[in-house]
């Protein structure tokens, strides 16, 4: 006999079953509203920061950091902002890392109020942080004009000899007085309000170390996560989950994701040599990461790689903080079934929630229901059981339920993060 036929000729045997059906399920529904008005949000633990980079110096050297300070325009470590330093031609015009590939080898940290540069064969340069006195320049940054303020000749003259151009550059700072660009004048899917200074498009990438693994598991030579320039990296989940995440806490810090990184040939810079190779990663990618075909107008031909994500709370993010996905309350089911052997099957239910079994049957429950490590053993049920209880793969099976019961199953919430 079917699923439906089944339900139905069950509910037509026993017409106070039928009312308890539908007192139980206005019940439930009551139940779920209730809920959601005490908590409109749960975080389920989805991974675990495992590395921070800032890179202060646009396509320059990343620096890992234990902590870092979440802003809504990017992260900060200590007195330097992530893309807060930019090369730029004596007109003002961005030098991307594509164009002279080396800068990834430029390491641009601080030391006591003082700006230190430095690169394979070159002596470090330090500098003010702050030079007030200096001009600031008009920079175009993406066909978008933003300021900086000029780092002065001396930086000048350094980065001109390291990247080895015909044509003279300069090193700019973007200042927080200053006008940041805003995103979505770069990407629409960004709102009018998110802004940036020096980055392609969003304040945060995120990536995962399973996705750089799925990547290495189909190329020659490995590549490293740093090659990819993420902000957070994460670790503890699958490949390429972090797709699916619309909302994250990290600590006290909430981020709601816009869209995936399209990658382009700097991706083939090796961050250890600043040699591109204009092949690989990107030919890989592009063969198993496109986007969907709706999504074409936005990303053409680049594939993905990572998520970008803006800052809806700023504070501190720090390495091996647990990762959550906020996910908002919902009435996951409101099902009368009947639980014969087939019905109830282990795997058909998410191991990582809290479900309310509401049992319609006037048949005693009796201890074998019960599964002791994850029900608590002197909860005997009768006609309902308003315990949360996690529903593991071992817990709902098939031959732990009573086959002669209706039941209705209700997911009351995602599972916290332990």
């Amino acid at each position: 006999m079917g699923f439906e036929k089944l339900s139905i000729a069950a509910i037509a045997q026993n017409k106070k079953l039928y009312l308890v059906v539908g007192g139980a399920g206005a019940a439930v529904v009551c139940l779920s509203l209730a809920w959601r008005s005490l908590r409109s949000r749960e975080k389920v633990r989805v991974g675990v920061v495992s590395q921070l980079l800032v890179h202060p110096l646009k396509s320059g050297k990343g620096i890992s950091v234990a902590f870092a300070e979440c802003h809504h325009i990017g992260l900060k470590h200590g007195e330097l902002m992530d893309r807060h330093w930019l090369v730029v031609k004596e007109d003002g015009h961005m030098v991307a890392g594509k164009q002279q590939p080396r800068q990834v080898l430029v390491a641009l940290t601080s030391d006591g109020g003082r700006l230190c540069l430095n690169g394979p064969g070159m002596e470090e340069l330090q500098m003010p942080l702050q030079q007030p006195h200096n001009p600031i320049m008009d920079c175009r940054v993406f066909g978008t004009d933003i300021q900086g303020r000029d780092c002065g000749d001396e930086a000048a003259c350094w980065i001109t000899r390291f990247l080895g151009g015909e044509i003279g550059y300069r090193l700019v700072h973007f200042e927080p007085h200053m006008e940041p660009r805003r995103s979505a004048d770069q990407e629409k899917l960004f709102s009018q309000d998110e802004k940036v200074a020096y980055p392609n498009v969003g304040p945060v990438m995120l990536l995962s170390e399973a996705s750089v693994g799925d990547l290495n598991g189909k190329l020659q030579k490995d590549v490293t996560v740093e090659r990819f320039r993420p902000n957070i990296v994460v670790s503890d989940c699958n490949a390429f989950e972090e797709d699916s995440w619309t909302e994250l806490l990290i600590g006290d810090v909430r981020l709601h994701r816009v869209m995936a990184c399209g990658r382009c040939s700097f991706i083939t810079v090796d961050p250890e040599t600043g040699i591109i190779s204009r092949k690989e990663p990107l030919v890989t990618l592009k063969g198993y990461r496109q986007c969907q075909p709706s999504e074409a107008e936005i990303y053409k031909k680049s594939p993905l790689f990572g998520q970008f994500f803006t800052v809806k709370k700023t504070g501190i993010i720090q390495i091996v903080f647990a990762v959550g996905s906020c996910k908002s309350l919902q009435l996951f089911a409101c099902l009368l079934f009947p639980v014969y052997r087939s019905c109830l099957f282990p795997t058909t239910f998410p191991a990582s929630s809290y479900w309310i079994l509401v049992r319609l049957s006037p048949v005693p429950a009796s201890r074998p229901c019960l599964s002791p490590t994850t029900f608590p053993v002197s909860s005997y049920w009768t006609l309902v059981c308003l315990s949360p209880v996690p529903a593991s793969r071992s817990c709902l099976s098939p031959t732990t339920l009573p086959v002669s019961s209706l039941w209705i199953l209700v997911r009351l919430s995602a599972a916290p993060v332990s």
